[in-house]
């Protein structure tokens, strides 16, 4: 599993930014080529269970991706640097 996210809270990437908005959603339509749409979620009761770890730090990712191989962890990998977006591994 990866937690995708696009921008943090405090860029103006959050505003109402049809621009940005459009980028978002290139993004994860790009996430749903490389594993599937059934492999993302971007519904808020899903983004919430991984929101938090163990560290108790809290962030509401934009997605999150359960890749099934090597060759996918890498291809979101290329593509979230490309996009400049950060990304958390976990599990």
């Amino acid at each position: 599993m990866t937690e995708v996210s696009g921008y943090p809270p405090d860029t103006p990437a959050h505003g109402n930014n049809l621009e940005v908005i459009h980028a978002e959603s290139r993004f994860c339509y790009e996430l749903r080529n490389i594993v599937g749409s059934e492999h993302v979620t971007l519904e808020k009761q899903d983004l919430v269970c991984y929101s938090y770890d163990a560290t108790r730090m809290e962030y509401l990712p934009d997605a999150v991706v359960f890749p099934a191989n090597a060759e996918e962890i890498s291809l979101i990998l290329r593509l979230a640097n490309r996009e400049t977006v950060p990304v958390f591994p976990r599990g």
